[in-house]
């Protein structure tokens, strides 16, 4: 139990489709970090040799979707922790973790 991989897939339809419903996130200062995290042993996974991560935009009328483009994604460095935001006192831990 616990040995197998477990691949997630979060996919919302006709979010922010339009360009009258669209944002750039990047003009709003907005990013993401996550990670995978072995919960067995409690080791976070980042080796390219067992992860590999893909992040698309799609577009479409909620019965079929189009690929636009990739998100570009990359590990993240020293001064990008620094970007964040202060982690409420509950989520410090996972931050850190991170």
């Amino acid at each position: 139990m616990g040995s197998n991989p477990i691949v997630n897939t979060l996919e919302e339809l006709d979010i922010h489709t339009t360009d009258t419903g669209s944002f750039d996130l990047t003009e709003r200062g907005m990013f993401y970090a996550f990670g995978v995290r072995d919960y067995l042993e409690d080791e976070f996974k980042d080796s390219s040799k067992y992860v590999e991560w893909h992040a698309k935009v799609f577009e479409g009328n909620g019965d079929s979707a189009d690929f636009v483009h990739d998100v570009k994604m990359r590990k993240c460095k020293p001064e990008d922790w620094k970007k964040f935001n202060t982690p409420a006192s509950k989520d410090k831990l996972k931050f850190n973790k991170l």
